[in-house]
């Protein structure tokens, strides 16, 4: 009897169903979920103590020339009745900003400056000299009376000296593609480039950058641009355009560390020439760019 037993013991023993393997095996099955959960625990652990101890980052800086797009935009939008265009460029970064009307106006006296630019060039590249007489006027005196005075007569003289070929040529070689001798028409960003290039040397050497600035010095209309702009703080050097309906100002508006280049042309959709709206237009966008420029407050619109 004790051997059936032993025998009947011994075969459950080793069948695989008796109860002792059932729940080795149980035991087993179990460890990959518990041994996951812990892994994901950890990792859970991980990532919220990375949020709640790293720092957050902090916004992104916008550039003083960014920030002044939206009250820019603003001015022009209330003068609906106008076309407005304004550029403005950071003759150190090249970082600009073009608003408003982005074709062509009637350039008016503005567009003087590719002629002293190109007279200037024309010198250096011993074609011309200051001394020759044309017209029986030296050349360096047109130079001065055209940019300072704004003379026209002066202009015509170096205009017709040079020929519209050699004028649009270069133009064309400073990419100032919206330019148009026939009807002197130019962009607002096209005479922003060329006062950046102007004011960087990049057009004739410095001695000779310096003469065409010093004529835009104290001109005989100061009463646009150099009347905001112009201040203990800020020196400016600007050439003022206004024929009928088209007035505008351009100019290089110099701080201790830094320059920027500001063009502003107006005309009035209607052609009805109204110069106290156009100077207004021109003040209150001057007065926005002057105060980021210097880092003072400037008018609340």
């Amino acid at each position: 009897m004790n051997r059936e037993k032993d025998t009947v013991y011994t075969s459950h023993r080793n069948s695989g169903w008796n109860r002792p393997k059932a729940a080795v095996r149980k035991k087993r099955r179990r460890r990959p979920f518990l041994v996951l959960t812990l892994l994901l625990l950890a990792a859970f652990s991980v990532v919220y103590g990375m949020i709640l101890f790293t720092p957050a980052a902090e916004p992104k800086k916008v550039s003083a020339i960014q920030s002044i797009k939206a009250p820019i935009t603003k001015i022009i939008s209330t003068h609906p009745d106008y076309n407005i265009s304004v550029s403005i460029v950071d003759t150190k970064t090249n970082e600009a900003a073009h608003l408003g009307y982005g074709s062509t106006y009637t350039a008016a006296s503005t567009t003087k400056l590719l002629t002293a630019a190109l007279t200037m060039s024309e010198v250096e590249a011993g074609n011309l000299s200051l001394d020759d007489y044309i017209n029986g006027s030296l050349v360096s005196w047109h130079l001065q009376q055209m940019i300072n005075q704004s003379n026209n007569q002066s202009w015509k003289t170096l205009n017709q000296n040079f020929g519209q070929e050699k004028v649009e040529a270069y133009a064309k070689q400073l990419e100032l593609d919206t330019y148009n001798y026939t009807d002197n028409l130019i962009s607002a960003k096209d005479m922003s480039k060329l006062l950046t290039k102007l004011y960087r040397a990049e057009l004739v050497n410095k001695a000779n950058t310096k003469l065409i600035l010093g004529h835009m010095r104290q001109t005989n209309d100061d009463s646009f641009i150099p009347a905001i702009a112009e201040t203990t703080k800020i020196k400016v050097y600007h050439k003022y355009g206004w024929l009928e309906s088209n007035i505008h100002d351009v100019a290089i508006l110099e701080s201790i560390d830094k320059a920027w280049v500001l063009a502003i042309y107006t005309n009035p959709k209607n052609n009805q020439q109204n110069a106290t709206i156009s100077r207004d237009i021109i003040h209150m966008v001057t007065e926005l760019v002057t105060a980021k420029l210097t880092g003072q407050p400037g008018q609340q619109l």
